[in-house]
Parts: C-alpha cells; structure tokens; sequence
C-alpha cells in the first residue's frame, strides 16, 4: 500500500482479504466445470456464455447471473466480486453467465440495457428445460426484469442486490452513456415501468450504505413505493416478511461480507425450493 496509515485502505484490504478466504473454504472438494455456451442474438451477434456447475451434480435447477452496467461474464469470476459463479455452483446450481452484446467476448453494440440485451437475456431462459432464477446487481435489474418479461418460460424469482433503475442515478455510476435522463432512449430501459408488472418474485438485499452509491438510497426508495402501490405483486425486502414494506426498513449491514452471507442464504433456500418442486 502507497499509504499504511489510510484506515479506509486497510479495512477494504482486509474485508477484501476475508471475501476470498470465506470463498476458498467454499470451493474445498468441489471440482467445478465450465462448459462453453454461445449462441446468436436475434439481431445476428454472436453471445459468448458458459455454465458453471459442480462436476459432483446431476440435474440441478439455473441461476442466470446478469452483470452491472458496462460488464460481462468476467466480473463474476473475480476474487472480490461480491457473489462468485463457482461458489455458487458448489452450492448446487447451473450457474449461466455471458457477455451482453458488445461486451467482454460477444459482439454487437453496447446496449446499456435496452431491448437487445432484454431479448439475449430471455434467449438464455428459454434454453433451458430445468427451473431458472436470476440473479442481478447494480444496473443490471432493468435488463433481469425486461428479460424475464419477454422470455417464454416463467422465471422462478430474481434476486437483486442493490439494484439501480432510475435513468437520473444510473448516470452516476462508473460506466453509463452519455445520454440525458430526460431522453427517450431510457423509454424501454425504464426498470420501474417493467416493476408495475412482476414477471415473478423479486427479493431484493439492500444495505443502509448502497455499494455503488452510498450517498444515496432514493433508488431503493423509489422501488419500495412502487411495489407498495401495485397489486398482485410477489417480492420481499431483506428478512423482511414476503410483501412486507417496513416504515423502517431493517437493511442488512453493509459491506461484501454480510451482503455475501445473505445471498447465499437466500440463493441456498430457494434452490431447495426449485429442487423439492421438480
């Protein structure tokens, strides 16, 4: 480290440093495949995939990890990402992770979410024959829901952590276009239209501190309104009751730790779920 005595570097060196120990004691005794999946868009780009599964398990439900805006299929592969692919097929899961069009390996354009993306996400959801979820982050929540809106089979749930759909703070994360709020490229990238009408359950994580804007918990606000005006929708906040909306939210602690923890336990119950219906 440049600077030893940075406090704030040494706590995310260490938190860090704990993601990956808690992940390699996971991954003990489990030889994990990656089997190659590519296939072409509707608009003829070529999508690079590929599931991630325990060499140990035989039919087992899928989970389709969409990334954050700007991302691909890598950032689920990392070391400190919050949630890894592998680790969550030595749970038990068919872990499907790709390359939106015109990232990582695919080709194509960057669609920052739009109805491209949509459409290779619903693609990967009627491939497969087993049970499917999804599971999302960041700015990738608009893509899970127009994705599981379009698709043919009905998506078992999604899981979203701390996700972002409002195009005025969508702007602010790292990687976003240069496109104006107010512009109508955000008309089909809207995810809070695409939250009035749930395609499945939706349970979303959110910590008090947002990891991509910890300034700021007006997009969590905004969802929260939304599902509590709309009827007939399924989802679940935290450990909160399923279709509870708390005057005062119990958020999870923040931090990958705590975040990872819940995600796992959440992912856990519902594959047992998936596994007890089939």
């Amino acid at each position: 480290m440049d600077n030893w005595r940075d406090t704030d570097k040494w706590v995310d060196f260490l938190l860090k440093t704990s993601v990956r120990f808690l992940r390699k004691k996971s991954l003990l005794n489990h030889q994990i495949e990656h089997e190659p999946k590519r296939f072409t868009s509707l608009t003829g780009f070529e999508i690079q995939a590929e599931i991630i599964r325990s060499a140990h398990s035989q039919s087992s439900p899928y989970l389709l990890m969409i990334p954050d805006f700007g991302k691909g299929r890598s950032s689920y592969l990392e070391k400190n990402c919050t949630l890894n692919a592998r680790e969550i097929a030595a749970q038990g899961w068919s872990v499907i992770i790709f390359d939106p069009a015109g990232r990582g390996d695919s080709w194509g354009n960057e669609d920052w979410g739009g109805e491209e993306h949509q459409i290779e996400v619903a693609q990967l959801i009627d491939s497969v024959d087993e049970p499917i979820g999804i599971y999302t982050e960041g700015g990738g929540l608009t893509t899970a829901l127009g994705g599981a809106q379009r698709s043919q089979k009905q998506v078992s749930f999604i899981i979203d952590y701390e996700g972002l759909i409002d195009p005025d703070l969508l702007l602010r994360l790292p990687q976003h276009p240069n496109v104006p709020a107010n512009a109508s490229f955000w008309k089909e990238r809207n995810g809070l239209e695409h939250l009035k009408d749930l395609p499945c359950l939706y349970h979303r994580f959110q910590a008090e501190l947002d990891h991509n804007l910890p300034d700021d918990l007006r997009h969590a606000r905004r969802i929260l309104r939304i599902l509590s005006e709309s009827k007939n929708l399924t989802f679940r906040l935290n450990h909160h009751r399923l279709g509870e909306i708390p005057d005062r939210p119990r958020w999870i602690p923040a931090g990958p730790i705590s975040a990872r923890r819940s995600l796992l336990e959440a992912l856990d119950m519902y594959r047992k779920q998936l596994s007890q219906a089939a």
